[in-house]
C-alpha cells in the first residue's frame, strides 16, 4: 500500500494476511517493536463498508498517539487485528483491507509509517493444518510471523490491546512481552477469566505516554 508522505515521497506499508505461522525460533538481541490493536483501540467498534468509514469512528488522538510513538521511541509500530468476517467472501475481504489501507494513508498524511499491518482473516473455530500456529487471537500467529519477517526481539516489544485475547496472545508469542489493557472496546470484558497485564490505561494516548515514559527511563 503506497501513500504519499508530507515531503511529496510515496511510503509504502506492508499489508499482510496471516492464517497460519510456521513456528520458529525465537530472535533474541533484535529490535523490540510496539504491537498494537486496532478495533476497539484505535476506532470504536462499528460497521465499515467503506474506506471511509474508518473517519468516523476513529478514537480521539487515535493517530497522533501512534506519531507519537513512532517519532519518541524510533520503534517500529504494527497494527495486529482478527478480522474473521474476512473469511466471508472476496466482497468482504476487499472492505477489510481498504478500512486498514485508510488507516496507513491517515498516518502516512500525518507523517508516519507503521512497520506493518497484520490481519487474521481465518475463524477462530477453523482447524489449524498440523504442525501450524493460529493467526487468530488469542494465538500468537501474527506475532511470530512479524518477528520472523523482521527480526524483532518479542521479549523487548509491547502490545496495546483492549480484550484479553490480546494479552494471551502477546504472552503465547513471548512470556517477557509488555501488555497494556485500554478501557476503550472491550475493556478486557471479552473473556471471563481476566488476564493481568503489566499496565492498564484509558486509552491508545496514555498508553502512548506510558511506553514513551518507560522508554526514554531506558536510555
Amino acid at each position: 500500500m503506497q501513500h504519499a508522505a508530507p515531503d511529496g515521497s510515496r511510503q509504502e506499508t506492508p499489508l499482510l494476511a496471516v492464517s497460519y505461522h510456521q513456528p520458529s525460533d525465537q530472535v533474541e538481541g533484535g529490535r523490540g517493536a510496539i504491537f498494537v490493536d486496532r478495533d476497539g483501540v484505535l476506532n470504536r467498534f462499528g460497521n465499515m463498508k467503506k474506506a471511509e468509514d474508518l473517519d468516523r469512528l476513529l478514537q480521539p488522538n487515535a493517530v497522533e498517539s501512534l506519531l507519537r510513538l513512532m517519532s519518541h521511541t524510533k520503534m517500529p509500530v504494527y497494527v495486529v487485528t482478527n478480522q474473521q468476517r474476512a473469511a466471508k467472501d472476496d466482497r468482504t475481504l476487499s472492505q477489510v483491507e481498504a478500512s486498514l489501507d485508510r488507516l496507513c494513508q491517515l498516518v502516512v498524511e500525518n507523517g508516519g509509517k507503521f512497520a506493518g499491518v497484520l490481519f487474521c482473516p481465518s475463524r477462530s473455530q477453523d482447524p489449524v493444518p498440523k504442525g501450524m500456529v493460529s493467526g487468530h487471537k488469542p494465538n500468537a500467529g501474527m506475532f511470530l510471523e512479524a518477528a520472523r519477517l523482521d527480526s524483532l526481539d518479542l521479549s523487548q516489544s509491547y502490545m496495546v490491546g483492549d480484550s484479553v485475547k490480546d494479552m494471551l496472545a502477546a504472552k503465547q508469542a513471548h512470556p517477557e512481552m509488555t501488555t497494556l489493557l485500554v478501557a476503550t472496546g472491550h475493556g478486557g470484558r471479552d473473556e471471563s477469566q481476566p488476564h493481568p497485564p503489566e499496565a492498564s490505561v484509558a486509552c491508545i494516548g496514555e498508553a502512548a505516554d506510558w511506553i514513551i515514559g518507560r522508554e526514554s527511563g531506558r536510555t
